[in-house]
């Protein structure tokens, strides 16, 4: 499934010059400061407004609670962190918009983010750390670490919500199995079942309330999280008593019969004998 859709605006000056970058050493998160308004009116906005105005200024991808659209290529310059004074990143010198990729969050009516939004940008971050070998943690910094702006406001105001988004970005990448909510499930269930906690799901999920899961979600697993059934097992032995059958042996172990030949190099089923000991996980 792809995180964003490709949409780019037209090559000019002032919102895409088709400057290519001169590398990818971080990336750079903003917020629109634009109530109200999608990830579609800002690439109307920068294809043609922002020409019309003639203002500087751009960002690679937008987000909200619907879509993520792609509006700059990723090898080419976008105007998002530069205005020449402060540079508080320094391996964004002398120039950030040269080395990095701008990602604008939309904002509700109200100025908050919808969690959707949130959702969504996440997942924006967690391909373009894979695709440029980046580490969410250190790698991804806000427009107010490099030129103090108040951007992405909410996110100045409040850096612990800030951390806690690279977390989330984190545990995502590390995320491999996917669960799909059937009847009955609950939160603490399905952490039992991959052998980990609610808390840890609740947290690679977004999950606010963990009472509130619905049939067919989908619920994302950690790859250090496997379900108890492919743990790595023990093995121990068992002697064979009189009026065994490796049938009987196999069900009291929950394994097969061809898994215990496997084991124990039985090429016939039937030829097991009182006293012999076999290897059982």
């Amino acid at each position: 499934m792809r995180v964003w859709t490709e949409k780019f605006v037209r090559v000019n000056k002032y919102s895409r010059p088709g400057l290519k970058l001169k590398g990818v050493k971080k990336l750079v998160l903003h917020w629109t400061a634009n109530p109200g308004a999608s990830a579609a009116n800002h690439f109307t906005y920068f294809d043609r407004t922002a020409i019309q105005a003639q203002r500087y200024a751009s960002a690679h991808i937008f987000v909200d609670k619907n879509e993520a659209i792609n509006i700059i290529p990723l090898d080419e310059v976008a105007y998002h962190a530069n205005d020449g004074t402060y540079r508080g990143v320094p391996e964004l010198k002398p120039n950030a918009n040269l080395l990095s990729i701008g990602v604008e969050m939309c904002v509700e009516k109200d100025g908050t983010f919808h969690h959707d939004t949130i959702t969504r940008t996440e997942d924006v971050f967690v391909e373009l750390c894979k695709r440029f070998k980046l580490d969410p943690m250190k790698d991804i910094v806000r427009h107010y670490d490099i030129t103090r702006k108040n951007c992405p406001a909410p996110w100045v105001k409040n850096r612990q919500a800030f951390e806690d988004f690279k977390k989330r970005v984190k545990l995502k990448m590390n995320a491999g199995d996917v669960y799909i909510v059937q009847k009955g499930d609950t939160l603490g269930a399905i952490a039992k079942k991959y052998n980990t906690t609610v808390a840890t799901l609740q947290k690679l999920n977004n999950i606010q309330n963990q009472n509130l899961i619905r049939v067919g979600q989908k619920i994302k697993v950690a790859t250090q999280t496997k379900p108890k059934s492919q743990l790595k097992q023990t093995t121990q032995t068992y002697t064979v008593q009189k009026g065994d059958t490796l049938s009987k042996i196999a069900q009291k172990y929950n394994t097969t019969i061809a898994s215990l030949q496997k084991l124990n190099g039985i090429s016939n089923p039937n030829l097991i004998r009182v006293g012999q000991k076999l290897r059982v996980k």
